[in-house]
């Protein structure tokens, strides 16, 4: 299971198959949460659209950190598999 906390920009996440769980901050008050499998490694990348500037902020669980502008600060954001 997975909650974004949208006011702090933080996430919970636990992993069911050792029943941990970690608190991890990533994002800002306001982000969108768009988590999905952006490098194709078949794992949950944490990942937020920030509407103010219109990029999408990716922590990628094979090559790291990286933004992509794309959008306009009314769209809704919708989250896919994006295999490069």
């Amino acid at each position: 299971f997975t909650v974004f906390r949208p006011s702090t920009g933080v996430w919970y996440i636990y992993n069911s198959s050792t029943g941990s769980s970690t608190i991890f901050p990533f994002g800002l008050g306001g982000d969108k949460p768009v988590a999905a499998d952006y490098d194709g490694d078949g794992r949950f990348d944490v990942s937020v659209y920030r509407p103010s500037d219109g990029i999408w902020y990716l922590l990628r669980s094979t090559s790291g950190f990286g933004g992509v502008r794309w959008g306009i600060s009314t769209d809704i954001p919708t989250p896919n598999a994006f295999v490069p």
